[in-house]
């Protein structure tokens, strides 16, 4: 049976869904194929600050000094995934789907399961920035002295990729990068309308399909001002509002919405 991509969209986490890697939560669904999803949490703000990482890696940051990393979902914690407003100087957007920039993607299923509302027992929580520098698995540190460049470049795809292949336009307005190249230049050159997410959320063949069906999570439209303009806080209120439904109505049930 053939899949329809849902992507992209938001996908809102409902009140029953209680895991806290998901709760409250508003994800950019960017790949949804019968193989599976992938997404980032779009109102979970990270404890690396941005120009921490930029000068672990050598690189300029130009930007706001306190601006931080997202935490984009409790898979991979050392891979990162930039979003930024327009395509970096130079490079060309291409119709790439995510998955394709990142052949690595898990297909089977690496997002927590959910039973009724009950929180999932093998719920990841979110890394701290002594986390990142104390273990050896993970590949960003503040400190540019013990850093793993190496691996660093390997999780966010070959520094030596081509550029034209890097930036995908995959919503209106919204551009998605992987690589170091595309650090750099968004690094030099400022832009105000730039998330960089470590980790993603990712669902396995059908997986999300049934979650939805259970009443976990509802769509809605995805924007940039969703990406780049709403308070992390704010964010959920947002969205479920703009769907004309007031969130304090909202009560735990299990069905699609």
């Amino acid at each position: 049976m053939t899949t329809s991509s849902l992507a992209p969209v938001l996908l809102v986490a409902m009140p029953q869904l209680q895991d806290p890697n998901f709760h409250r939560s508003v994800v950019l669904l960017v790949e949804h194929s019968a193989d599976g999803a992938l997404g980032l949490v779009l109102n979970r703000e990270g404890d690396l600050r941005l120009a921490d990482l930029c000068k672990s890696l050598e690189i300029q940051w130009t930007g706001d000094p306190e601006a931080s990393t997202d935490w984009g979902g409790p898979v991979e914690p050392n891979k990162g995934w930039m979003l930024f407003a327009d395509a970096p100087g130079g490079l060309e957007p291409t119709a790439m789907s995510p998955q394709e920039a990142d052949p690595s993607s898990p297909t089977q299923s690496t997002h927590p399961e959910h039973t009724n509302g009950d929180t999932a027992d093998e719920c990841a929580p979110q890394p701290s920035a002594e986390e990142y520098d104390a273990s050896s698995e993970l590949v960003f540190a503040t400190d540019s002295d013990t850093v793993d460049r190496e691996a660093y470049a390997e999780s966010l795809l070959d520094e030596e990729e081509d550029d034209e292949d890097d930036a995908q336009e995959i919503l209106d307005g919204v551009y998605f990068g992987v690589t170091l190249d595309t650090l750099r230049n968004i690094a030099e050159h400022s832009k105000n309308r730039f998330r960089l997410f470590l980790g993603y959320a990712a669902w396995g063949p059908g997986q999300l399909e049934n979650e939805m069906a259970r009443g976990d999570w509802i769509i809605a439209p995805a924007d940039a001002g969703s990406v780049f303009d709403c308070r992390n806080e704010e964010l959920w209120n947002q969205v479920i509002s703009s769907l004309g439904v007031d969130p304090t109505h909202l009560v735990s049930a299990t069905g699609i919405h």
